[in-house]
């Protein structure tokens, strides 16, 4: 604090920071006590007046960003009509924002830092919230910034905050940061995470009034469409061995091992999968299923003869199908969502476009290595062009 600022007769606090070596500009940020409520439109009635002005929210703090006005009018569409000839702007030093108190200082401090290449990726990471993502979000929409600029910054906040301790919540609400900032591997890991470890639909949390700051609903369907063939894929693994009885076994207690085999799984709660998928995680699930007692045979240690159930190694089955669903699905790939949008409005070309990025043996998308699956549910194209989506998923 450098200082106080007397407004309508109150000192308030005054702060300032320095972005540029150089400034010739100071944007001067005025923050409120309950900066969602700052907006209210004034009214012309002296008694309304009166009681709005009871209500109206308190400044908390103000602070000043010392910055260069070329480069902020060359980053933001918004500050370059601002400070245009023709606005009253123009030929101050100091610009004050009082309407736009619903986005935060840290945010603006964050945006201003990164526009002038004097940001710390691990001083300026600490301390920052979810909340305060959203409101980064927030300021690229109002002022017009390119969100792909705060990339970088946003892959160092990821990894030194909120990579490592991931649960439900913190990654319902990072959903759209990860998506709008486009790290594809922030995204990526948050959609693997989901998709293993939800429980129910999975949706986005938004813990800002910013409604405006959403999804596209065609993603939550995607994931959510991964999270429902992870549960088809396990079922397929799990059935699987049941043919090499079917077909192969002759002996007397094939009837029991198919009977013990299915009730050992009910017993680690794992069957049937429909109904504890409704409650438990895949995650969970598949930690059941690697640690399932395999001591105990399922069959009669006295079986004998050709085809007989003693000759299934039930046990490898059981762990080979865990280890082979951690890997099933990598997330959704920005890179691959950006693919298959509809581009030339003919369905068909975008359809092969799209198949022309196929790649049988794993794709390689911006330093993101992942599989088929996660190609295949990143598929963006639109419900209406039925014939494109339909040849689509008819290949996987």
């Amino acid at each position: 604090m450098i200082g106080t600022i007397t407004v309508d007769g109150v000192d308030i606090p005054l702060f300032r920071t320095k972005i540029a070596d150089k400034p010739n500009l100071t944007i001067r940020l005025y923050e409120y006590e309950n900066p969602h409520q700052a907006n209210k439109d004034e009214t012309d009635d002296d008694n309304e007046a009166t009681e709005a002005d009871d209500k109206a929210p308190k400044i908390s703090k103000v602070t000043d960003f010392e910055v260069q006005k070329d480069i902020l009018t060359t980053k933001s569409p918004v500050f370059s009509s601002m400070l245009g000839s023709h606005w009253r702007e123009a030929g101050e030093n100091t610009v004050e924002l009082h309407e736009d108190t619903f986005i935060s200082t840290t945010a603006l401090e964050i945006w201003f830092r990164v526009f002038h290449d004097k940001i710390n990726q691990d001083e300026h990471c600490k301390g920052v919230t979810r909340a305060q993502l959203w409101h980064l979000c927030e300021a690229a929409v109002k002022y017009g910034f390119r969100r792909a600029d705060l990339k970088d910054w946003f892959g160092s906040w990821f990894d030194q905050v909120e990579g490592s301790e991931l649960s439900e919540q913190i990654a319902r609400e990072l959903l759209y940061p990860c998506f709008a900032s486009g790290n594809i591997h922030a995204f990526a890991r948050v959609t693997k995470y989901l998709a293993y470890n939800a429980t129910g639909y999975i949706t986005e949390v938004n813990p800002t009034p910013f409604r405006g700051l959403h999804l596209p609903s065609r993603c939550l369907q995607r994931l959510n469409y991964a999270k429902s063939g992870l549960r088809t894929s396990l079922h397929r693994k799990l059935w699987t061995p049941f043919n090499v009885i079917f077909k192969r076994a002759s002996c007397g207690c094939k009837e029991t091992a198919i009977y013990n085999f299915q009730k050992r799984l009910t017993d680690e709660r794992i069957w049937p999968l429909e109904e504890t998928l409704r409650k438990d995680s895949m995650e969970t699930v598949l930690h059941r299923l690697q640690g399932t007692d395999c001591r105990r045979p399922i069959w009669d240690r006295n079986c004998k003869g050709p085809g007989r159930c003693g000759s299934w190694h039930w046990e490898l089955d059981l762990h080979q199908a865990a280890n082979d669903m951690w890997s099933k699905f990598d997330g959704l790939c920005l890179d691959c969502m950006d693919h298959s949008k509809p581009k030339t409005g003919d369905t068909d070309e975008d359809y092969w476009r799209h198949q022309e990025f196929d790649d049988e043996d794993g794709f390689y998308c911006s330093g993101f290595r992942h599989g088929r699956t996660s190609w295949f549910h990143s598929y963006m194209g639109r419900k209406s062009f039925k014939k494109a989506r339909d040849a689509w998923e008819n290949r996987v």
